[in-house]
């Protein structure tokens, strides 16, 4: 249908970056502001949708960020995305900026966690 193809022809020209932590324990800092909820169901479902009505911009033009932090680890991150989408994805640790000052120490935490885990995350891949 010629709908169709314009609308994908249209997308070839764009990227997508999914964030995904790993599995919904790995994500559970990405939250719903209102209810506070696991974001995790409703990006899955997403994300599967995307992959199954347009399986070939999927693979080609799709790629995946996750964030290194207490609640994950590299490992985690890499199984469940490459098993479930198999893509590999863009690992980044924790950054201190644009830190809220009262959450100055929970981030401190986390990062000592973080490396204690596993040092240095580009040295970890």
């Amino acid at each position: 249908n010629f709908s169709e193809a314009l609308e994908m022809s249209f997308w070839t020209f764009f990227f997508v970056s999914m964030s995904l932590d790993g599995n919904k324990s790995n994500h559970s800092y990405r939250i719903f502001r209102k209810s506070k909820e696991n974001s995790f169901e409703k990006v899955i479902v997403n994300i599967d949708n995307l992959q199954n009505k347009y399986p070939k911009y999927f693979t080609d033009n799709v790629n995946f960020n996750a964030v290194l932090h207490d609640r994950n680890s590299v490992n985690d991150i890499y199984e469940f995305i490459y098993s479930r989408y198999h893509k590999i994805p863009r690992i980044s640790e924790l950054a201190p900026n644009d830190v809220n000052p009262s959450k100055k120490e929970f981030f401190n935490e986390i990062i000592n966690v973080v490396t204690m885990l596993g040092g240095d995350l580009n040295d970890a891949l």
